[in-house]
């Protein structure tokens, strides 16, 4: 989450949009706000998320969130007020808070000149975007409309609705960096804390310091301190008004932390050297943009996306509690053996069993005549008893082939749901549908989103394949055509009727992904495109963060569709198997030669 200092360098780059024009208002999520800027420079498009996950603000440069057809009640307001204004300042809340504030002037219906500042408030959960008038003091006084309303019932202390005097955030009861001295260090006592506890000291003593920037200073401070020797607050205390000045004057790049598959785990508006691996990115617009793009892609669709994820969470949890059954099941079948041997040990030694006995031990001619305990129902005779065995022995037989079957079905539903949420984690608004329709076909979930009680594989209709959304298409570096499929409907036409048998299927082993194909265009495919395709399918599967993924790979004509099979489920052999680690700096070539 972006801390104070983050967002005072974030304004300080924005200075540059003042007196831009808003073209455009949108509100493509739930809490997220897009703003069409007209500058000098250009056109721009800015994010402002109240998301409670991800609560932020930057320039969209690699993305374009799609917009639902109607436009909610918030948007409709904004665009009503701010549509067409100029944004005369851009301001961060007094003391470092994580307020930003955008003042725009606009004229109302009668063509009077009014102004409004729109408010971004970065407080994780509890984060939120409100448009109010101001006062005399050019401070925010009366929320016209927030895209949260807080109720007084919700807060006592901050209700936040249409038509309420605006309540500033509590102010925290901190030092900012300048007013900071050695002794306020010196009294955390920092050399007797762990790491974690020392970064949670520092973040609650000084204004505008979030974890990373107090994990960077102390890990600064650490290593000076080392080399020279000296007290570590007195070095801490330098090393944080160090920080504060180069990152504010621009003189500390902003940087992205990366994780060891090389993706963004990481952002900050100065370079992050307590990561093992970290890159300079030109700007902090650049950075949180791309932080975000990796880390949170689907919160924009976070509504349909986590009721999707809960529907898929409710059938697995009790796919999963019915296959424990069955397996139970299955293991209680196969003592139909030795309960078909204690009936006839009872018709052998019927003579020796009278009648009211409990329990009788009798030697087992099938295992050279050890001794075999059989508990017996008192109640009944010797051939009472062992026709009752004899009857649970077929019972149990005759359910073996029965449970085996539905082991296997509820097994593979397992399976085909694994791929569905895997899906369903990295999908846009277009592909949340499709996947939402298909486990309607499927009957998973009823036409209105209630739980299926069946989840049968019964096929109303047959997929036409004309909703199914476009199949990802890349070129490898050889110039092979590298496609792939993004749900099981595009998996199913891909692999079996859009490829050619000498094409290239793959797949990453025993884990939900998406199917690939290679297209070999009647030539012999180099190693380097192989190895390629071998990498898409690691990136596009459960096993994109591994260090070390297994691909398999075989000829399209080796790929068949066992019947009633599920969408996207598909058997294969004559396979090889190839190794690979899905790292961003092998796969951002390959992801720049996608074809549109």
């Amino acid at each position: 989450m972006m801390d104070g200092l983050t967002l005072a360098v974030l304004v300080r780059d924005w200075q540059r949009f003042v007196h831009s024009r808003i073209e455009k208002v949108h509100q493509p999520g739930d809490r997220d706000l897009v703003l069409a800027l007209r500058h000098p420079g250009g056109s721009i498009r800015i994010l402002l998320s109240a998301h409670r996950a991800a609560p932020r603000a930057h320039i969209l440069f690699h993305t374009r969130p799609e917009n639902p057809e109607h436009p909610p009640m918030f948007c409709m307001l904004l665009r009503k007020y701010l549509e067409g204004g100029e944004i005369y300042a851009i301001r961060q809340a007094p003391d470092w808070e994580r307020v930003l504030q955008i003042y725009v002037q606009s004229r109302n219906e009668l063509g009077d000149s009014t102004r409004y500042v729109l408010l971004l408030e970065i407080m994780g959960k509890h984060s939120n975007l409100l448009l109010c008038t101001l006062g005399t003091s050019e401070q925010p006084e009366t929320v016209v409309d927030s895209i949260v309303h807080v109720t007084e019932h919700m807060s006592r202390v901050r209700p936040i609705f249409p038509g309420q005097t605006y309540t500033p955030v509590p102010p925290l009861t901190k030092k900012i960096v300048s007013h900071l001295t050695v002794q306020d260090l010196v009294e955390l006592h920092l050399p007797e804390l762990t790491e974690k506890q020392q970064i949670r000291a520092v973040v609650q003593i000084v204004a505008g310091v979030g974890p990373k920037t107090a994990h960077e200073a102390l890990w600064r401070s650490q290593v000076e301190a080392a080399a020279s020797q000296q007290n570590q607050a007195s070095v801490l205390w330098h090393t944080l008004q160090n920080l504060w000045n180069r990152t504010l004057s621009g003189q500390e790049p902003p940087s992205l932390g990366l994780d060891k598959l090389g993706y963004p785990a990481a952002v900050a508006p100065f370079a992050l050297t307590h990561w093992t691996r970290w890159q300079q990115v030109d700007s902090l617009d650049n950075a949180l943009d791309s932080f975000y793009q990796n880390q949170t892609a689907r919160l924009r669709e976070s509504a349909r996306t986590q009721s999707l994820l809960q529907t898929l969470e409710f059938h697995m949890d009790r796919l999963r509690g019915k296959q424990t059954k069955l397996q139970t099941q299955l293991e209680q079948s196969k003592e139909a053996e030795n309960l078909r041997v204690q009936g006839e040990l009872l018709i052998t030694y019927a003579h020796q069993v009278h009648k009211g006995m409990q329990l009788v031990i009798l030697p087992n001619f099938y295992e050279q005549e050890s001794p075999l305990k059989i508990v017996l129902d008192p109640a009944q005779t010797a051939i009472e008893n062992a026709q009752r065995f004899f009857r649970a022995a077929a019972k149990r037989k005759r359910a073996v082939p029965l449970v085996s079957t539905e082991l296997e079905r509820c097994t593979k539903d397992l399976q085909y749901l694994e791929h569905i949420l895997l899906y369903t984690e990295n999908a846009s608004g277009q592909e949340l549908e499709q996947l939402r329709e298909e486990l309607i076909k499927q009957e998973f979930i009823t036409q209105k989103g209630r739980f299926s009680k069946q989840g049968r594989m019964q096929h109303k209709r047959k997929n036409s394949g004309n909703d199914m959304g476009k199949i990802l298409t890349f070129l490898s570096s050889d110039g092979f055509p590298i496609r792939v499929g993004r749900n099981n409907l595009q998996n199913d036409q891909l692999t079996l009727k859009r490829s050619q048998p000498e094409d290239l299927w793959f797949h990453v082993k025993d884990a939900a992904g998406s199917h690939v194909i290679l297209s070999t265009l009647h030539q012999t495919v180099p190693d380097q495109s192989l190895h390629e395709a071998a990498l898409l399918a690691a990136y596009f599967s459960k096993l994109r963060t591994s260090s070390n993924a297994p691909v398999d790979y075989t000829l399209v004509r080796h790929v068949w569709k066992a019947n009633g099979a599920r969408p996207g489920m598909v058997l294969y052999d004559h396979q090889k198997s190839l190794w690979v680690t899905p790292e961003q700096s092998l796969l951002a070539p390959i992801l720049a030669r996608q074809q549109h």
